[in-house]
């Protein structure tokens, strides 16, 4: 493989180090991430040329200037960020500013400005995503603003903060510099030499977008994946997934810009690109003896390794589905379901929204039992279970739980409700036992206590709805003036400790209303059964899937509402009508009238609606307020229906009100 970059004839320094030296770096010198590539590239790999401004040129740089003398760093994160401010305002020293733009003048264009630290990228640990990278950097100023930078992120909240997880010693920390020849890829991605979740290493696990990584490692675009033997380099699996933005340089700048429409569900990598990336990241793998984390980009067909640092994931043993602590002779009639929690934890969860299932579990899901008048609120370990990245129910447990209640006692109702279809419950018998109390009281005491509860319920549903509804209200309008990213590490831990706080609240307030409804619609399920016999079959399945769709109806319904307020912004609709998705997200967001449609009735629609998204427990899934490319979508589609949409709103009325007068008829 050849290598095309330029020879260094100067003599080196111990404050630079160039990729063409041709000569080991150890890590000590210039970070975990320096040393790998520059072993990369003198092993002959597809490495962008550049340099390494060592470690010792850092603290050269803090011994010239005496910035140390001011801070003491065993004070914790407020001297730490004090000492960070202080390396950002700071002059770099003449002749330490001279090495870095003599090494600079060798590159050509744009370049990548990479915090490289000697403790990141071990075999036991990585700082990924702690240090900063700065992108398309140009001019010897700006390069240099952006070694200050990267110096100053080895101090960060973050960094602190991970250190101290770690228990590392909160010294200085070694940060070296990588100056790196940009290269403007087409795709880009991540790629991994062992699974994250299952630590299999039979294949290569590969994640592209289009544009730049920086995108894909920064969370803001969506990626392809695909699974390639290592020994055969067959494709074994591939999920292609809809992209619709890009992060790229354009204009001197790097942004988010729309995929065009053609390209958004085309898979970004093609067997050429998948067996030239297979290839090389062989290679690597052979070089390093050991699974890697590679990041990669495509340019004009070559693969270029933007950095490779060693998976740091251990082999552990995999969790037990079951967390509870009952017999086996409990757990074999256990009754496990996705009926109805599928719907809020929707298909598999990633490792994120599995978290959020946990929290949800221990810190919520029992709770919400004191609002519906339980004594007993039970075990959370007992209520779920996970496998392979999906959430259960535990229906046995909970039909036992809720039979502290009248309405409960008899749990068969529940037990049908909840259960899978193909679920014979002729002589089922709950391993839990056909009867609860708490285990301090009589049942009698039960009685009274849930009584006591629905009695105040009764009194205060209809205030507590209203006072929830202007919560909401409150709480969108407070985040929409919030800049996330301004806040400290101390500020964030606040806001998301008051998030789960607010969800908590909200869904303990919420749930008595969703059980009610439940017990309601399920009265009306009992009495059409007994008033109709077999005929009531149809209304039965309407009557559940009304008590399902409700929320969904309802915001399809204001979705169409606000088409119809298009009727008054005629130039907008016709934008809407005429334009693609991102031709319209480009006019709602730069010109004048965009704005106020945007700011106006999209806006107040979105205040309704915009919490909404895909797998809505899932994190990872973006709302409608974070992208409103489905939003848009559906507004172009519905307008294209144009009166065929409130056809068929009227149709499925007729439908309802012809159905229940036959029914009445025969009643008569």
């Amino acid at each position: 493989m050849t290598i095309h970059s330029l020879a260094i004839k100067q003599p080196l320094c111990e404050g630079i180090i160039h990729f063409d030296t041709r000569r080991s770096a150890r890590a000590e010198q210039v970070g975990g991430k320096g040393a790998s590539l520059i072993a990369m590239h003198n092993a002959g790999l597809p490495v962008p040329n550049g340099y390494c401004i060592s470690v010792a040129l850092f603290e050269e740089f803090l011994e010239q200037t005496q910035l140390l003398v001011h801070f003491d760093l065993n004070q914790g994160a407020t001297q730490w960020r004090a000492l960070a401010e202080a390396i950002l305002t700071a002059s770099i020293p003449e002749h330490i500013a001279e090495q870095v733009s003599n090494a600079a003048s060798l590159l050509i264009g744009p370049v990548a400005v990479r915090s490289s630290a000697t403790d990141e990228d071990s075999e036991s640990h990585s700082f990924a995503g702690q240090h900063l990278t700065k992108l398309a950097v140009e001019g010897t100023d700006n390069i240099l603003q952006a070694v200050k930078a990267c110096w100053a992120s080895a101090l960060s909240d973050a960094a602190f903060q991970y250190r101290q997880t770690l228990g590392q010693a909160t010294e200085l920390p070694k940060i070296a510099v990588v100056v790196q020849q940009m290269q403007f890829g087409d795709v880009s991605g991540v790629a991994f030499g062992q699974h994250p979740t299952t630590l299999e290493q039979s294949a290569f696990i590969i994640e592209g977008c289009y544009g730049l990584c920086e995108g894909l490692v920064s969370g803001q675009v969506s990626s392809d994946s695909y699974h390639i033997d290592k020994t055969h380099g067959e494709l074994i699996a591939h999920a292609t997934q809809p992209k619709q933005h890009q992060v790229v340089y354009l204009n001197g700048d790097i942004k988010k810009l729309s995929v065009p429409p053609t390209l958004q569900n085309e898979p970004v990598l093609n067997h050429i690109d998948q067996q030239a990336l297979y290839s090389v990241l062989r290679q690597v793998e052979s070089y390093f003896g050991r699974p890697q984390d590679v990041e990669w980009t495509i340019s004009d067909g070559k693969v270029w390794l933007l950095q490779s640092r060693p998976i740091t994931s251990q082999k552990v043993k995999p969790e037990p589905f079951y967390l509870g602590n009952k017999s086996m002779h409990v757990q074999k009639d256990i009754l496990w379901s996705r009926m109805d929690i599928g719907e809020i934890f929707t298909g598999r969860m990633t490792p994120l929204g599995l978290s959020f299932a946990q929290y949800y579990q221990t810190r919520v899901h029992i709770d919400c039992g004191k609002k519906l008048g339980l004594l007993d609120l039970g075990e959370a370990n007992e209520t779920i279970a996970y496998y392979k990245g999906h959430v259960y129910l535990n229906v046995s447990y909970t039909a036992w739980q809720l039979s502290q209640t009248p309405v409960g006692a008899d749990q068969t109702p529940f037990l049908a409700r909840f259960s899978s279809e193909a679920i014979d419950l002729t002589g089922y018998e709950n391993p839990y036992g056909t009867a609860h109390s708490h285990p301090d009281m009589t049942p009698k005491q039960c009685l009274k206590y849930w009584i006591k509860q629905n009695i105040k319920e009764f009194f205060q549903a209809k205030r507590r709805a209203k006072s929830m509804i202007a919560s909401r209200y409150e709480e969108f309008d407070r985040v929409q003036v919030q800049d996330i990213t301004a806040l400290s590490h101390e500020a964030l831990n606040d806001e998301f400790t008051h998030c789960l706080t607010y969800f908590k609240t909200m869904h303990e307030g919420y749930l008595p209303y969703y059980i009610n409804a439940f017990a309601c619609y399920g009265l009306l399920e009992e009495l059409s059964a007994k008033w109709l016999g077999d005929k009531s079959k149809h209304l039965q399945n309407k009557i559940k899937g009304d008590m399902s769709n409700l929320r969904t109806i309802a915001s399809a319904q204001e979705l169409w509402q606000l088409c119809k307020i298009l009727n008054a912004w005629p130039q907008v609709k016709d934008v809407f009508t005429n334009k693609t998705i991102s031709e319209i997200e480009e006019f709602l967001t730069t010109t004048s009238l965009g704005l106020r449609f945007s700011q106006g009735p999209l806006a107040n629609f979105m205040r309704d609606n915009g919490v909404r998204g895909r797998e809505e427990m899932e994190l990872t899934n973006p709302r409608w307020l974070d992208d409103r490319t489905y939003v848009l979508q559906m507004i172009k589609l519905y307008l294209k229906q144009g009166y065929e949409v409130d056809g068929a709103l009227a149709e499925q009325t007729q439908k309802q009100q012809k159905i229940s007068r036959d029914l009445l008829n025969e009643l008569s």
